[in-house]
């Protein structure tokens, strides 16, 4: 059994250009196209938490 697909990755500020190459090699193939966009996210911020103090009693 074989398997047609294509997987492309991609992001945000990358152009069109890759996806039509690889959807019009798709056509040719008779594959399926997958694409995969990836970006990194920020951090979560760093919040500092309280001190306890200790329990005196």
């Amino acid at each position: 059994m074989s398997f047609k697909t294509v997987l492309t990755i991609t992001g945000p500020g990358m152009g069109d250009g890759d996806l039509q190459i690889a959807a019009r090699l798709c056509e040719e193939v008779d594959a399926h196209l997958a694409v995969l966009v990836v970006v990194l996210a920020a951090p979560p911020p760093l919040v500092s938490m309280p001190q306890s103090s200790p329990k005196t009693g």
